[in-house]
C-alpha cells in the first residue's frame, strides 16, 4: 500500500476538508463537485506516485 510523503498527506487532508464543505453548501450540483472534487484527488495522487528526484 502507497502512503502519501508527508507534506502531501496534509494536502490530501485540506483538500477532503475542503471539498466536504462544499458538498455540504451546494448540495444542489453534486454531481458535479464530486466529478471536481474526485479530479482533484486523482490529481494529486499522480503528482505524489510521481518519483521525487535523487530518490530512487
Amino acid at each position: 500500500m502507497k502512503v502519501a510523503n508527508q507534506p502531501n498527506r496534509s494536502l490530501y487532508i485540506e483538500l477532503a476538508r475542503t471539498n466536504s464543505a462544499e458538498l455540504a453548501t451546494k448540495a444542489f450540483d453534486f454531481d458535479a463537485q464530486i466529478d471536481a472534487a474526485l479530479a482533484q484527488l486523482v490529481t494529486l495522487y499522480a503528482l505524489d506516485a510521481r518519483p521525487m528526484e535523487g530518490q530512487p
